[in-house]
C-alpha cells in the first residue's frame, strides 16, 4: 500500500519528515505559543494549534483586543526587529563613512585597494545578511498574526489573514525593509540606501506600543470600562497620545533629540561630498538645530537635492515640534476645575464692584443736581450737571448689564448648589417615596412575615387563648366578655407590629436619603 501524503520528486534525495507542531498550553492563565515554520519539499507549512482548554468564553473579548496572552512572545519579537534593523544601519553608516575617508584622505595603492574592497564586501555582506534576517523576522511576524487570528475565532468561523489590504499592507514593509546596499555596488548606491534605511525607525513605534501600559492593560480596560461600549483602537496613536498627556517633557526632548540626530546625520552625509570643509559634523547639527526651531539664520545653504530634501522635513518636523510645545503649555497653564471656580469669583466680585461704584457715583451726582435746583444757575451750569447724571446712569446701566452677562455666563456657585441638591433630593424622593410609602421589596414582604409569626407565637403563649373554647379563668368577670378582649388585644398588637415595621422601614428609608444627599454633595 502506497504511504498517504505527498511523495517526494523522483532522484531526490528521501529526507525524515519533520513534524511542525505549534504547542499552546495554559500556564497561571498565560497561553504561550509558539509557532515552527518546517518546509517540507520546498513548501512552507503551518500546523494548526489548538490550545488545550477552552477558551470560548474569552471569544467576544479576544475578537476585539487580540490575543493577550500572546504580548509577551510580541514584545521579544519586535524587540529583535528594531535590533537586527538598527545592527544593519549603524553597519552601513559606519562603511558610507569609511569609504568616504578612503576617498579623500588615503593615498590609493594596489593593496589599499584590495583591502578596501575586502572591507566593503565584508561589511555589505553583513547588512545583507542582517538585512534577510529581518525579512525572515517580519515574515514570521504576519505568520503569528494570522496564527492568532486563528486562535482567536477557532476552527469554526473560516477567518483569512492574508486579505487584499493585508498583502499590501506586507508588500509595503517587505519593500521598506529590504532595502539595503548589495555587495559589489557603487558608492552612489550605497549613499541612496542608507538614507532610505533610516525608514526602519518605524519599528521603534511598534516597541513603544508594546510596552506602553495602556496596552498592556488592554484586557482589564475593556472589561470594566468597555463591556457593553466600543472600545478605543489600542494601537500605536493611543499608546503615543497617552505618553505625551503623562509625561509631554520627556516625549518632546526624545523627540528633538531622535531628530537632531538624524537630520544630522543624514545632512552631513548628504553634503560632504559638495561641501566637506562647511558641512562638517558639528556644522551640520548646528545648521539643523536652527531649521529645526525654523530660526533662518542663514549661516549654511545646502546644495544637493537630498539636503533640500532633508530641509523639508526638517522644516515640517520644527512645525510639529512648536505645535507639540503649544500643546504641552496650554494642558499644563490652564485652569482645573476649582481654578475655574476661583475665576468665576473673581470675575463676579469685579462685575460686582463696579456696580456699586457706578451706582454710587449715580446717588451723589442725582443728589447734586437736585440740590442745584434750589440754586440760581446758569443754563450752562444746568446742562453740566444734568448731563453728568445722565452719564453716570449710563455708566451705571453698562455696569448693570455686564453683572447681569457675568452672573448668566458663570452661575450662582450659591444658586447652583441649592439646584442641584434640589434636583438630587427630588430624585431620591420619587425614588424612594411612592403612593405615601416607600416600595416594598421582597425582603421586606419576608421581614414582615417572619415578624408576623413571631407576634401569633408570643400571643400563643399568653393566658388568653382564641379557640372555640376558652379556658376556665378563675375569676368572677363574665365570660361572655373575653372574646371581646381577646380580639381587642390581637387587633392592637397587629396594629403595634404594623406601626413599629412602618416605623423601621421610613427609619431605613431616611438613612438611604441621608446617604444620597452626603454622596450627592461630596460629589458636587
Amino acid at each position: 500500500m502506497a504511504p498517504a501524503g505527498p511523495q517526494p520528486p523522483a532522484g531526490a534525495t528521501t529526507r525524515p519528515k519533520l513534524e511542525a507542531r505549534g504547542s499552546a498550553r495554559v500556564d497561571g492563565g498565560r497561553l504561550s505559543s509558539v509557532v515552527n515554520l518546517v518546509k517540507r519539499y520546498g513548501k512552507p507549512v503551518i500546523d494548526k494549534v489548538e490550545p488545550r482548554g477552552n477558551f470560548s468564553r474569552f471569544r467576544a473579548l479576544e475578537s476585539r483586543i487580540g490575543e493577550w496572552r500572546m504580548d509577551a512572545a510580541y514584545r521579544r519579537h519586535n524587540v529583535l526587529m528594531f535590533c537586527t534593523a538598527m545592527l544593519g544601519l549603524v553597519v552601513a553608516i559606519a562603511e558610507l563613512q569609511l569609504s568616504w575617508s578612503f576617498n579623500h584622505h588615503v593615498v590609493t595603492t594596489s593593496q589599499v585597494v584590495v583591502d578596501r574592497t575586502l572591507r566593503e564586501t565584508i561589511m555589505k555582506s553583513v547588512v545583507s545578511l542582517s538585512t534577510l534576517v529581518l525579512v525572515g523576522q517580519l515574515y514570521k511576524l504576519h505568520s503569528m498574526f494570522a496564527h492568532e487570528k486563528k486562535l482567536v475565532w477557532g476552527p469554526t468561523f473560516q477567518m483569512r489573514y492574508w486579505t487584499t489590504e493585508t498583502m499590501l499592507k506586507a508588500a509595503v514593509e517587505f519593500a521598506v525593509l529590504a532595502v539595503h546596499p548589495p555587495p559589489y555596488t557603487g558608492s552612489y548606491v550605497l549613499e541612496v540606501t542608507t538614507f532610505c534605511m533610516f525608514l526602519r525607525f518605524y519599528l521603534f513605534v511598534r516597541v513603544v506600543r508594546d510596552h506602553s501600559t495602556v496596552y498592556r492593560t488592554r484586557k482589564l480596560i475593556v472589561e470594566q470600562h468597555f463591556k457593553s461600549t466600543p472600545a478605543p483602537n489600542f494601537n500605536w496613536w493611543l499608546s503615543t497620545q497617552i505618553i505625551f498627556s503623562h509625561a509631554p517633557d520627556v516625549a518632546i526632548l526624545a523627540f528633538c533629540v531622535w531628530s537632531i540626530v538624524v537630520f544630522s546625520l543624514t545632512t552631513h552625509m548628504s553634503e560632504r561630498e559638495e561641501n566637506p570643509e562647511t558641512f562638517t559634523l558639528v556644522n551640520s547639527t548646528w545648521y539643523v538645530y536652527t531649521a529645526f526651531l525654523t530660526l533662518d539664520f542663514e549661516e549654511y545653504i545646502v546644495e544637493t537635492a537630498a539636503a533640500r530634501v532633508i530641509t523639508c522635513v526638517i522644516i515640517i518636523a520644527g512645525i510639529v515640534l512648536n505645535t507639540l510645545v503649544v500643546v504641552a503649555i496650554l494642558d499644563n497653564i490652564t485652569l482645573d476645575s476649582k481654578g475655574k471656580v476661583a475665576l468665576a469669583y473673581v470675575y463676579r466680585t469685579k462685575a460686582h464692584d463696579a456696580l456699586r461704584t457706578a451706582a454710587g457715583t449715580y446717588i451723589v451726582t442725582w443728589v447734586r443736581w437736585k440740590q442745584a435746583r434750589y440754586r440760581l444757575l446758569t443754563s450752562i451750569e444746568w446742562t453740566q450737571y444734568l448731563l453728568k447724571v445722565t452719564r453716570a446712569m449710563e455708566t451705571m446701566r453698562r455696569a448693570r448689564y455686564k453683572k447681569k452677562l457675568t452672573d448668566h455666563s458663570l452661575g450662582d456657585p450659591v444658586l447652583d448648589k441649592l439646584q442641584s441638591l434640589d434636583a438630587g433630593v427630588m430624585k431620591i424622593w420619587n425614588k424612594f417615596h411612592v403612593d405615601g410609602l416607600g416600595p416594598i421589596s421582597q425582603a421586606d414582604v419576608i421581614l414582615i412575615d417572619r415578624r408576623h409569626n413571631d407576634a401569633a407565637r408570643t400571643r400563643s403563649s399568653w393566658p388568653i387563648h382564641f379557640d372555640d373554647k376558652p379556658p376556665q379563668i378563675s375569676t368572677s368577670a363574665p365570660t361572655g366578655l373575653r372574646p371581646t378582649v381577646a380580639a381587642s388585644v390581637e387587633q392592637l398588637v397587629e396594629q403595634v407590629v404594623s406601626v413599629q415595621h412602618h416605623q423601621e422601614l421610613v427609619q431605613e428609608q431616611n438613612k438611604v436619603m441621608i446617604a444620597a444627599l452626603q454622596q450627592l454633595i461630596s460629589s458636587s
